[in-house]
């Protein structure tokens, strides 16, 4: 009888640890990342969760320490902060694609630890990759106590509703195999829907926008937002972006103010853009096009650096 009581108690010490060690992350995780408290009555507001007694004889489980992880973390909601998707750091690209993110079989490097992928689901604008990291960080949660709860702060503190009802799904089931599956392919026909929805309203746009019933300004400002929406294909925002530059049909303010944004435009596509540009055929429409980005490129040698 002895034994088992002492059993027991080492066993509930260990569960009371393994909690607080919980509780510590969870803060450590919105103190560093920004996530903030949720603004809804589940925490009693904004107010910090009272920190439990430790068990007799314990000593208080350490947070987390700052690993790459938690670095490239940082990079990515400092990027947020000012208004990018996800970049290659340091070198303006796109990085990953959905499908990647999506199947835990493929490698994606230090994205793939909990605190990467909590910061795209809960904060990257594009709702593809939002859905898509979610979507990985449910698949971690089944065999991960700590990524099923950085899932639960995701689900507070994410600014897509799609990403919380995924993760919330995911949550009721406990993280089965068949809850993971069935998330799996919600977030892929959603991610589906997304981008076909943005490439009919970019056809739409374009029409409107040769037609005269749309200005340049906020078709431009359409253009670039709907293609970081919906993190389209490289090859095809390359091919989108040529059109418009090249196209005789194309009044000349909207070419302008695309060139105006090209730092917006991953690095890769720059340069493949330049080279397309510097060897298309002379006419009215292209020789200002030709002159404006030889000036740019004068100015800022670094565009035909290729990427690494």
């Amino acid at each position: 009888m002895e034994a088992w009581k002492a059993e027991t108690e080492r066993r509930a010490g260990r569960e009371e640890e393994e909690r607080i060690r919980l509780l510590l992350f969870r803060d450590h995780v919105m103190r560093h990342l920004g996530m903030g408290e949720p603004a809804n009555g589940n925490r009693g507001g904004n107010a910090p969760e009272a920190m439990p007694p430790m068990p007799q004889g314990s000593a208080p489980p350490q947070p987390p320490i700052r690993d790459a992880g938690m670095s490239l973390a940082l990079t990515l909601r400092n990027s947020y902060r000012d208004g990018l998707s996800l970049w290659l750091p340091g070198d303006r690209d796109w990085l990953l694609k959905p499908e990647q993110f999506m199947h835990a079989d493929v490698s994606v490097g230090t994205f793939d630890q909990p605190m990467p992928l909590a910061v795209v689901g809960a904060r990257d604008p594009a709702p593809v990759m939002a859905l898509a990291a979610s979507a990985r960080l449910v698949q971690q949660a089944r065999v991960n106590r700590t990524s099923a709860e950085v899932c639960r702060e995701v689900r507070e503190a994410t600014i897509h509703e799609s990403v919380r009802r995924t993760v919330y799904a995911a949550e009721q089931n406990g993280f089965s195999i068949r809850a993971v599956d069935a998330v799996r392919r919600s977030v892929s026909a959603e991610i589906n829907a997304i981008r076909t929805q943005c490439f009919d309203t970019l056809k739409a746009n374009f029409s409107a926008l040769l037609e005269g019933e749309l200005d340049p300004l906020p078709f431009v400002n359409s253009f670039f937002a709907l293609c970081e929406l919906s993190h389209v294909r490289a090859d095809v925002y390359q091919k989108l972006i040529l059109t418009l530059l090249l196209s005789a049909k194309v009044r000349p303010a909207a070419k302008m103010l695309v060139l105006q944004r090209f730092e917006r435009i991953p690095r890769a596509i720059q340069l493949n853009i330049v080279r397309a540009v510097a060897y298309a055929k002379r006419d009215v429409s292209n020789d200002y096009v030709k002159e404006e980005l030889h000036w740019m490129v004068q100015r800022n040698p670094e565009i035909l650096r290729a990427p690494q």
